[in-house]
């Protein structure tokens, strides 16, 4: 359960940030926030330590998950369910169902010191 929440938090944090210094109307704002979320949401995904997407894609669903949740908790009773009818919502939620499965990519390969 603890990634779908880092990731959530990370996501809310970096949205609260740019609307608090007044640049979550400039252009690529949200961009900012897809990133955050994207390389969290890797970062996750290679905690896992797992070398197959097919692996990794349980986890990444079931985050996307707790955040879809936790949005239903956080966000819906200020704003209502208006906060599903946003597009950027969704791509968040993309991001965070997909963005761990590039996760083998980006590990770290050791060389294995010679024998020979």
């Amino acid at each position: 359960m603890g990634w779908g929440v880092v990731v959530y938090a990370v996501g809310l944090l970096a949205g609260v940030t740019l609307l608090t210094w007044k640049v979550g109307e400039v252009s690529g704002a949200r961009e900012l926030v897809y990133l955050a979320v994207g390389i969290t949401a890797i970062i996750a995904g290679r905690t896992l330590h797992l070398s197959q997407w097919k692996d990794i894609l349980p986890y990444s669903l079931f985050w996307m998950a707790e955040i879809i949740v936790l949005d239903g908790l956080v966000m819906v009773p200020q704003y209502g369910l208006v906060v599903y009818q946003d597009a950027s919502a969704w791509i968040v939620y993309g991001i965070v169902a997909i963005a761990p499965l590039l996760a083998p990519h980006f590990r770290r390969s050791y060389d294995l010191p010679s024998v020979t």
